[in-house]
């Protein structure tokens, strides 16, 4: 086990060092502004209060991730000493039996002194697996956590790289109100991720090809120096050189009174569709909402991306008004077919890639997000898992894993927090669904959402598993 003390030494023994071909870029985090640190090569993916890092994929063997998330300091915990121990005590208990704690240091991490664990041994693939955990509470008050998780060689290859991201988190102040969708929730899930700023370095993210049924949009015909990132409420669309980004969202409400409030505006068209364009903005009409077109960089960056849109009707079913019941399909060859009443559609809170689904009658809300990775190591989901178990146990609920089937999948699992409090002290219940399927080299991921605050903790279980029922990967069109 020294080779794995040595590993966390070094991430502890930072200092002020300047890396080459370092990128910086800005997301939200519990409100505020931070700058990141990305090494050269590695990929971000912003979520809700955190920000997910995924190594390249020919700096590893196997899958390698890390996340910064915000988190909430437990009732009875009072320093970020006394956190990561129970992180790390629940990651054993809950997810990692095989593995033991085999160091404790001290480490740079959001400006301040932070407290590492890190954990080591023989995971179910039978290779020799590392996680490290760091808490770390501000000034300010402020409270991080970063978690990292892989083989134990591929942590020697980036363990400069994890510091470097260690060092690099600095709060830069009050973001400015998100204006999004999305469910609204306090377990870390539902609420919409603010969008990113690339502020230098290369461009990633996946194949610049969509179908998105909800929106009734699809991007067709780009070629590869485009990639494709879902970014906060919208798709990003970036090339490198010349450097372009298009950055396409869905305003819901009705188009005749943002005709009215867009005064000045000039009419035209945008991809062969009625469109207003005001203060560089393109404005595409639909019947019941618009989609906005953000343009910058090189010019002919808009034009390409105009040329490979393509417009069509929102693509779903519903049942009678006042029974529910609906049937539709989501990017990357998902589709929820037909999901019976009372269930409902709220398309005005589905944002890319993602549908949200309510049952009135048991007030449980369900967030459903599809995403490509963009190599088939990613998990581009890593840094919900992790932030929906860290949540859990900061919110003293018990946390439990379970294989699951699911038609077209090739794995799948639910994870179920129960008896957890909210700060408030009512009762939480929350679950979570993580599959894998469709085909090609970098398959669909599936998460699937269930949140409810109520003394009834089955009532999200029994809602997610009655969904689940039917969900089913059936491949791109």
């Amino acid at each position: 086990m020294r080779a794995i003390g040595i590993i966390a030494l070094a991430i502890a023994c930072g200092g002020k060092i300047a890396w080459a071909q370092t990128r910086t870029a800005t997301y939200t985090i519990r409100g505020e502004t931070h700058r990141f640190a990305v090494p050269a090569g590695w990929a971000t993916q912003p979520g809700k209060d955190l920000v997910t890092f995924a190594a390249p994929a020919d700096k590893v063997k196997g899958a390698f991730q890390c996340v910064v998330m915000g988190a909430s300091m437990p009732s009875g915990v009072n320093t970020s000493s006394e956190l990561v121990k129970m992180l790390a005590e629940d990651e054993i208990k809950n997810r990692k039996p095989w593995a033991k704690v085999v160091d404790r240091k001290q480490t740079q991490f959001v400006g301040v002194t932070g407290d590492l664990i890190a954990l080591a041994g023989v995971g179910p693939d039978k290779k020799d697996r590392v996680t490290v955990l760091v808490a770390a509470k501000t000034r300010g008050g402020r409270l991080y956590v970063f978690a990292a998780e892989g083989r134990k060689d591929d942590f020697q290859t980036v363990v400069k790289d994890l510091e470097e991201i260690l060092a690099g988190v600095e709060a830069l102040g009050a973001a400015p109100e998100a204006v999004g969708v999305g469910a609204r929730g306090s377990f870390g899930q539902g609420s919409p991720a603010q969008p990113g700023e690339r502020e230098t370095g290369p461009v990633t993210g996946m194949d610049a090809g969509l179908l998105d049924p909800l929106w009734g949009m699809a991007v067709t015909g780009l070629d590869r120096s485009w990639r494709l990132k879902i970014d906060g409420n919208g798709y990003l669309l970036q090339r490198g050189d010349p450097s372009a980004m298009v950055r396409i969202e869905r305003m819901a409400g009705d188009p005749a009174k943002l005709r009215k409030s867009l005064k000045g505006a000039m009419a035209g068209t945008f991809a062969g569709k009625e469109a207003l364009f005001a203060d560089g903005v393109v404005y595409v009409l639909r019947t019941d909402h618009a989609i906005v077109v953000k343009a910058s960089g090189a010019k002919d960056g808009a034009d390409q991306v105009e040329k490979a849109v393509r417009f069509g009707e929102p693509s779903y079913r519903t049942g009678a008004p006042k029974k529910g019941g609906v049937a539709l399909g989501l990017p990357f060859g998902v589709e929820v077919w037909p999901l019976p009443p009372p269930w409902r559609l709220e398309l005005g809170d589905s944002g890319p890639a993602a549908a949200s689904l309510v049952d009135p009658d048991a007030g449980v809300r369900l967030e459903l997000r599809v995403r490509r990775p963009e190599s088939a190591t990613e998990n581009p989901f890593y840094g919900d898992e992790q932030t929906f178990a860290t949540t859990c146990t900061t919110r003293k609920g018990i946390y439990d894993e379970l294989p699951v089937a699911l038609v077209g999948a090739t794995r799948a699992m639910r994870l179920r927090c129960r008896g957890a409090k909210h700060e408030n002290g009512a009762a939480m219940a929350a679950m979570m669904y993580r599959a894998v399927g469709g085909q090609g080299p970098a398959p669909a991921h599936l998460l699937v959402f269930a949140y409810f605050e109520a003394a009834t903790p089955e009532t999200p279980d029994r809602a997610a598993a009655d969904v689940m029922q039917y969900v089913r990967f059936v491949g791109e069109k």
